[in-house]
């Protein structure tokens, strides 16, 4: 692991609007804890850590490790950016109990809308979970067909307990 991560303390908060006029004040002094309700009843963390772009050479694990040391509890990643394996080994290793993070991922690849639940099953190995929060399409991919036949897996593994929102 590299050198311990250090933020500055001064919380002078941001606010960001919200459809319904209300607004959310985000701190700004490493305590990361505003939360957005979904319409399912599940909290959302409103800033998430996204891993997008990092690569998986321990860069990725040790960037989820300082996130979550900083206060992040909602980690973003998905199929396509190939790093899955070392976000869920860092949330494994951080020390913080696995209901306390927000894990985010999609199924990036079109073609394998017809097959989603397969890919899942490997996205929940690779992330050494056994249920993931949010599991998104990352593209409305190439046809509404294989989208719809998609989602009706989505739905099912909803319906399972294996994702907690959709």
């Amino acid at each position: 692991p590299g050198p311990a991560m250090r933020l500055p303390r001064a919380n002078i908060g941001v606010h960001f609007p919200t459809p319904t006029g209300r607004s959310i004040q985000v701190s700004t002094d490493g305590h990361i804890a505003a939360a957005a309700t979904l319409g399912n009843g599940v909290e959302l963390p409103v800033l998430g850590f996204g891993v997008w772009q990092l690569p998986a050479d321990g860069t990725t694990y040790q960037s989820v490790l300082w996130a979550l040391e900083a206060g992040y509890r909602h980690i973003d990643t998905a199929q396509g950016y190939g790093n899955e394996h070392e976000v869920g080994q860092a949330i494994r290793d951080s020390g913080v109990p696995r209901k306390d993070v927000c894990v985010v991922t999609k199924l990036s690849n079109p073609k394998e809308y017809p097959n989603a639940r397969a890919r899942f099953e490997q996205q929940l190995q690779l992330l050494g979970v056994d249920y993931v929060d949010v599991y998104m399409l990352h593209s409305p991919g190439d046809s509404k067909e294989n989208r719809e036949v998609a989602w009706r897996q989505l739905e099912e593994l909803y319906d399972e307990g294996r994702v907690r929102a959709l």
